[in-house]
């Protein structure tokens, strides 16, 4: 497994904000195959915890080289659920310095959380260590906005299908402009991700969107390429 960073930019100053660090399986499959597939045998911890060890050992790179760059992982709905594979996780990166404060979790496959309230105290309990909490493909799911109610996060991550056609479709202008006006009442953040087009990333500044990632900004590349 190697890993590509991708960044986020702000799109008030277009300054790298933080990269994500996106799973690449070394004999060329698809990432959503092989997640798939752990899920499948039951290796979904495995598969996360083997994600934040390439992640941390960035972040160590990163500062060997004198910068102190953050970087987002995301994390499954299913690993979070373990109290086993949240210990873990905790152990993990308290054994690298400065690692917390500069490893965001993105949280993944939202619609999956079964209990809102558990998953919440699980949440706090890794933002009070350090972390800033992302909340991924927000919109995808009918109950978006319900989470908010029950669990606390820093950003918010606009799910692609609301960018893609944001400049054809109202409904989806609509929609983002919600996402932005909630996120600003609760005091976070918001990204957009799957920005391609120069109209697009204008609209969405326009709409207030804080963040925003995509092939336009830059594409995901191995991380000697971005750390310098």
């Amino acid at each position: 497994l190697n890993v590509a960073l991708q960044p986020i930019v702000g799109l008030g100053d277009r300054r790298v904000h933080h990269f994500e660090a996106l799973a690449r399986p070394t004999d060329g499959q698809s990432p959503a195959t092989m997640v798939g597939f752990a899920e499948e045998i039951g290796m979904t911890h495995d598969f996360d915890l083997l994600v934040c060890q390439k992640a941390i050992d960035i972040l160590t790179e990163a500062r060997a080289r004198g910068t102190d760059a953050s970087v987002a992982i995301n994390l499954s709905a299913v690993s979070l659920d373990s109290q086993v594979f949240v210990k873990t996780f905790r152990a993990l990166v308290a054994q690298t310095d400065g690692a917390v404060e500069r490893l965001l979790i993105e949280v993944t496959e939202s619609m999956r959380i079964k209990d809102l309230e558990a998953t919440n105290t699980v949440l706090q309990v890794l933002r009070a260590d350090g972390h800033k909490i992302c909340l991924d493909d927000f919109g995808a799911g009918t109950s978006s906005f319900g989470y908010l109610k029950q669990i606390k996060v820093d950003l918010l991550k606009i799910d692609g299908q609301f960018i893609k056609d944001l400049l054809e479709d109202p409904l989806d202008g609509a929609a983002v402009r919600s996402f932005v006006d909630v996120a600003r009442v609760i005091g976070v953040k918001t990204v957009a991700e799957h920005v391609d087009r120069q109209a697009v990333l204008d609209h969405l500044r326009e709409l207030g969107v804080d963040f925003a990632q995509g092939y336009l900004l830059h594409k995901p590349e191995p991380r000697a390429h971005l750390l310098g």
